[in-house]
């Protein structure tokens, strides 16, 4: 079950850890992943303040596929720590209210704080367990919040392109996926 809805996702913290160890090999520490998130968490911030500046569907969509970007990167720690990031999300997310952080760029940044906290090599206030739920679960509100419903949706449809992807590895347990462009070859940051 989705974190807002009935939906069944077909991708599960497990699914995409497998994959990302299979992919990429080893991650050398678990702060190196929580860093990964969050260079993708400050892709989402700067979608999110110019969403806020000019609303769009384009907006939108690119702000679900940056929260999907996130979530993925959390989903191997979630793994590794054998935590049910859906259900902890979920009951994080019935005590959040878009309302309280003002703008879709506070709400990202919100998560994106909580993202450095997980960079942290222990964190007195919150265990990994909580820190992923309350992630998790802002990452729902914002996608819900700009009309694009079900973040495990989009997280279907982005592993599904990154499956797809060739990836360069960048032997640390990350790489970036290579796309072939006109002029030769072009890489990107990977998901």
């Amino acid at each position: 079950m989705g974190l807002i809805s009935n939906y069944e996702p077909r991708e599960t913290c497990a699914t995409i850890g497998d994959w990302a160890l299979e992919t990429f090999g080893p991650r050398s520490t678990p702060q190196s992943i929580a860093a990964r998130a969050l260079v993708e968490a400050a892709e989402l911030v700067q979608e999110c303040v110019s969403y806020d500046r000019d609303r769009g569907e384009a907006l939108a969509q690119s702000i679900a596929k940056e929260c999907a970007d996130v979530y993925i990167v959390l989903a191997r720690i979630a793994h590794e720590v054998d935590c049910n990031m859906v259900e902890a999300a979920r009951r994080e997310y019935q005590l959040l209210r878009v309302e309280w952080f003002g703008s879709h760029a506070s709400l990202a940044s919100s998560a994106t704080e909580l993202v450095l906290k997980l960079c942290a090599t222990t964190h007195p206030k919150y265990t990994t367990f909580e820190l992923l739920g309350m992630i998790g679960a802002r990452l729902q509100l914002l996608v819900a919040s700009i009309g694009q419903g079900e973040l495990l949706e989009h997280v279907d449809a982005k592993m599904e392109v990154n499956r797809a992807r060739k990836w360069r590895l960048d032997g640390n347990g990350h790489g970036q996926h290579v796309e072939e462009v006109d002029c030769g070859l072009q890489t990107t940051p990977a998901q």
